[in-house]
């Protein structure tokens, strides 16, 4: 929740107060109504904070999703470079390949 309120507080130039309310405010409800032994109480504060949360997300966040950005970015391309391991990278590779967890996976197929 403290990183919400980070950039909340950054995009919004510290409109939705300062750490100390925002977890008081909102921290405190969610955490509550999060509990398997949470009152009715304390789940209608869950919900009401929740919506509190989407709406100042809304309000401040842009979310850009791929399919939005898509006609925007240019085409993803891979290069795929192949380059000898060092002496550490290939023993610690073998020990990979030997490892017990490694060889059932292999073995599962």
């Amino acid at each position: 929740h403290m990183e919400l309120w980070a950039l909340l507080d950054f995009v919004s130039k510290s409109h939705v107060g300062d750490k100390k309310d925002f977890k008081q405010y909102y921290e405190k409800a969610l955490k509550a109504g999060m509990k398997m032994d949470a009152s009715q109480h304390e789940l209608r504060q869950r919900i009401l904070r929740q919506a509190d949360l989407r709406r100042l997300i809304d309000e401040w966040m842009l979310q850009r999703t791929k399919e939005v950005l898509s006609g925007e970015m240019p085409k993803k391309t891979d290069n795929i470079v192949f380059c000898k391991l060092a002496d550490a990278q290939r023993e610690v590779y073998a020990r990979v390949l030997d490892s017990p967890d490694y060889v059932a996976l292999r073995n599962m197929h």
